[in-house]
């Protein structure tokens, strides 16, 4: 038989609808629309609207082919273990969740607390550097169907409805519960070679993610996709797009916004009001027919998040050895939350970055003449805490003398590691070396020389401190599987600088890491990797950054202005120009955030730098003397010289940046002038004992010196 014309086919079909049915309707139940339909809310003054073909089905994704081989890993003793399946949706656009399942193993593990019964969660997460990130869905607490289990176990299906159209890559997540380690547990298959299951331990400082190399967790997702391949055959000539402000949510003919072709699966609606409730509903068309509606739920359109600086950038000059503490206004001028990113850079004088996002840089005795190699000798009994043989151990932790600060936190303590790494919160004795930073790499680490690193008979490791410094020293470890004689140590020192040196490097050097990383392997320092850099009685220094954040705001809300609090110090710095940003960075719930930047130029130069022709570098509008007595116990006094009037502030501030007093504000003629400070804050109360910092202000020139409270 020919095939029949579009026109021949819709006159057959209204023939069939009117005269062997007697009821049009019949063929508006028969019309699939499309189904569901997501106005996604929280963008500017427009909605993004996606939906799905009609008579499209959902397909069902995961990496296991239905045979139960073995239960998932759970470790006996709690340690928030987690298992997850990475799903890669590359080739599915946009799609619509409609549930996930897990099979659950036939084990009851009574009389141990918990059984086959017991309850556990399930989350779907963003993807974070190769781990589960940001929650898009959950956590939900969930147990097993008791009536569902057969020999072996049960599929579990767990309704969803979340929508994904930023991601390529979700994680399905399986959370045990603290109160039921042991139980359920999850269903293994090991016929396929494409393993996309992990597991995770916390292992002290986070959750430790580790990939099935043998086999996939029994999860699989249901999802809706207009993907090409998973598209249904069913015909429509047009979709009609409705809209009403109505909060009933009912719509009728003059609701209806515009007609789009049937190969139209999204649209974006613009110019709307922001703060407005808009209703949504979409239909199919064929052959002059209409289907029923399809509509969406509430959706409100938001200004998003913006973010205002209050200075891009700023020039300071500054005396040697001395500190500035300065603060820039921030502003949410949005509507919507602003989850914010921090990271502070050093930069060379043609904006190239020198240092890590924290502001970290280093340097070696090979490049800097300035740098000499000391070796500080600990090998006392009493400072000893390791002999060999001994391999892949992890000692401590060790107390400091100090609070030592790292990548914005302080730490009073740390553990040692055979593998020539330092850490401290990690007890991992990981043998494996990797390139930093790396999220799956150790954390809050110091890495003189990580690497696959024995202690044989004459192996010793000590640790040494004191209020000034710490200092570990590695003495004759050897290497697997080639020899060798490695003598090296770490010094840390209050204020921040770390040093690495080396005696002895004699064997292979160009298979270890050198450099340092943050608490999540976000951000870190790299010296070497796996490079033949090191030698014998070489010098690494790591100097505390000359430019550092004191507030780290994570959250701006609506509105929400701050000033954010940094620090700049000249201590290690040479006379000259040095250049360092602030990047802000950040999200809210429609997206990411344009990034900014507030730049700053230091000049480091003395106010005896006076050229032949009287001209100085610096503003010299004013003198700050150091305070008397000093350390002072009930007051002390400041002096200062003002060459020229003018509005100045005299402040006192604590070791994190806070104004701790304002001793001067206001005006004063030119001159020379004294104030005494009680140890007192604005409120009138006594301060602790401790380091000070006084600063005075004139313009944009400032200067700062030490103090010290003892009572």
């Amino acid at each position: 038989m020919a095939q029949l014309s579009r026109t021949s086919l819709a006159i057959f079909s209204l023939f069939v609808c009117i005269y062997l049915f007697e009821d049009p309707s019949y063929c508006q139940d028969t019309l699939l629309p499309p189904s569901p339909l997501i106005a996604l809310s929280n963008y500017d003054r427009q909605i993004p609207l996606y939906w799905f073909a009609p008579g499209s089905h959902a397909v069902e994704v995961g990496y296991d082919d239905g045979t139960y081989d073995r239960p998932g890993y759970v470790h006996s003793e709690w340690k928030q273990n987690q298992a997850a399946m990475k799903l890669n949706l590359n080739e599915y656009l946009h799609c619509y969740v409609e549930s996930v399942k897990v099979y659950l193993v036939n084990l009851d593990n009574s009389p141990l607390e918990g059984d086959r019964n017991s309850p556990f969660q399930l989350s779907l997460h963003r993807d974070s550097s190769g781990v589960p990130g940001r929650i898009l869905w959950g956590p939900t607490l969930l147990q097993a169907d008791s009536l569902a289990w057969d020999n072996k176990g049960q599929w579990l299906p767990v309704p969803v409805d979340l929508f994904i159209n930023q991601d390529s890559i979700i994680w399905l997540v399986f959370h045990w519960l603290e109160q039921t380690p042991d139980a359920p547990l999850v269903g293994l298959t090991t016929t396929s070679s494409d393993f996309h299951s992990y597991f995770a331990q916390f292992n002290g400082e986070i959750l430790d993610w580790t990939i099935y190399n043998d086999a996939n967790l029994m999860f699989r997702a249901k999802i809706l996709t207009n993907a090409v391949a998973t598209l249904q055959s069913v015909q429509v000539d047009s979709f009609n797009l409705y809209r009403t402000t109505n909060p009933a949510g009912t719509f009728t003919e003059k609701d209806k916004l515009l007609f789009l072709p049937s190969g139209t699966l999204q649209y974006v609606d613009n110019s709307l009001l922001n703060g407005r409730a808009y209703f949504y509903a979409i239909s199919s068309v064929f052959a002059g027919l209409e289907s029923q509606l399809q509509k969406s739920g509430t959706t409100i359109p938001h200004l998003g998040a913006e973010l205002y600086v209050s200075q891009l950038s700023k020039q300071i000059e500054m005396l040697p050895d001395s500190l500035l503490l300065d603060s820039i206004q921030i502003t949410n001028s949005g509507d919507l939350p602003l989850q914010l990113r921090l990271e502070v850079q050093i930069l060379d004088s043609l904006g190239n970055q020198l240092s890590d996002n924290c502001g970290h840089t280093w340097k070696s005795s090979q490049s800097s003449s300035d740098l000499l190699f000391n070796w500080i000798d600990i090998q006392q009994d009493e400072n000893l805490i390791a002999t060999g043989p001994a391999d892949d151990t992890n000692w401590g932790p060790y107390r400091l003398g100090f609070n030592f600060p790292f990548y914005g936190n302080y730490f009073d303590s740390v553990r040692i590691c055979s593998n020539g790494f330092i850490s401290f919160t990690s007890p991992s004795d990981s043998r494996n070396n990797t390139n930093l930073p790396n999220p799956g790499g150790r954390f809050n680490l110091i890495a003189p020389f990580w690497d696959d690193l024995l202690l044989t008979d004459s192996s010793k490791i000590y640790s040494w401190s004191e209020d000034d410094s710490t200092i570990i020293s590695y003495v004759n470890l050897s290497h697997y599987p080639d020899p060798g004689n490695y003598t090296f140590q770490v010094i840390l020192t209050p204020s921040g600088p770390i040093s690495l040196q080396y005696l002895t490097m004699s064997g292979a050097t160009n298979s270890a890491t050198v450099g340092i990383q943050n608490h999540d392997g976000s951000d870190g320092l790299l010296i070497a990797y796996n490079q033949d850099f090191l030698d014998d009685s070489f010098v690494i220094q790591i100097p505390s950054p000359w430019l550092q954040l004191k507030t780290y705001p994570d959250l701006l809300l609506p509105g929400e202005s701050i000033f954010l609090s940094y620090a700049v110090n000249s201590k290690d710095l040479v006379l000259g120009q040095y250049f360092g940003r602030i990047l802000f960075s950040g999200e809210d719930s429609a997206g990411s955030l344009v990034p900014q930047e507030y730049h700053l130029t230091v000049g480091i130069d003395t106010f005896t730098s006076v050229g032949q022709s009287g001209q100085s570098a610096l503003p010299v509008n004013f003198w700050l003397a150091q305070n008397f007595p000093n350390p002072f116990n009930q007051s002390t006094s400041i002096n200062y010289k003002l060459r020229s009037s003018g509005l100045i502030s005299l402040k006192v501030f604590n070791l994190l940046g806070e104004e701790v007093a304002t001793l001067v504000s206001g005006y004063q003629p030119a001159g020379l002038h004294q104030v005494t400070w009680d140890g007192r804050n604005n409120r009138g109360e006594v301060v602790a004992s401790g380091l000070y910092f006084y600063q005075l202000s004139l313009g944009n020139a400032t200067q700062t010196r030490k103090l010290t409270l003892l009572k």
